[in-house]
Parts: structure tokens; sequence; C-alpha cells
């Protein structure tokens, strides 16, 4: 199973938000964080994606900081969800990365 999943918006066969929606189908997969990295920068795009389900939206060209901070504090989130210690009504946004 993965820890992160870093995905494009626009891909070929099948959009980044019909992805994340199967992904989002099965419990096994539910809490993975997905990021998406993508050229479609109009917020019609990130609010479509954001409310796919996934954790953050980041446009192309990207800074290597950005995507690598975005990365560990999602994967910080995800494992206090699977570990138990992210409590019923918190989420990515209530934690600071550090």
């Amino acid at each position: 199973m993965p820890d992160l999943l870093i995905n494009d918006q626009m891909m070929p066969r099948k959009s980044g938000v019909e992805l994340l929606t199967k992904l989002r189908k099965p419990p096994e997969l539910r809490s993975i964080p997905v990021i998406f990295l993508t050229a479609r920068a109009r917020t019609e795009a990130r609010i479509e994606s954001l409310e796919a389900g996934t954790d953050n939206y980041l446009t192309k060209p990207f800074d290597t900081t950005e995507l690598l901070a975005n990365g560990s504090k999602c994967t910080g989130v995800y494992a206090r969800k699977i570990s138990g210690h992210l409590t019923t009504g918190q989420n990515s946004s209530d934690f600071k990365y550090s």
C-alpha cells in the first residue's frame, strides 16, 4: 500500500478526478493521501479536485521544496489516521509542517 499518491489531473484516458473517485471507494484505499500536480491552474480545476477528495493541489511549474513539504504533511496526517491519533473532526489543515 503506498504512503502517498502524486497524480496529474490531466491524463490521456482518465482524468485525475476520475481516478481519485475510484481510489476513494474501497475502504482500504480511502485514507491514502493524494496530491495533484498539474498544469491546470484555474480556480475551477482546483475546486473540482479538492471537492473530489484530493489532499492537496499544486500547479506546474512547481517548487520542489513545496512538493516535499506537502508530501511530508500529507504522510504525517496519514500516519496519524492509521495509528488512531487523528480524531474525528481533525483534518490535514489542522496540522503545521515542521
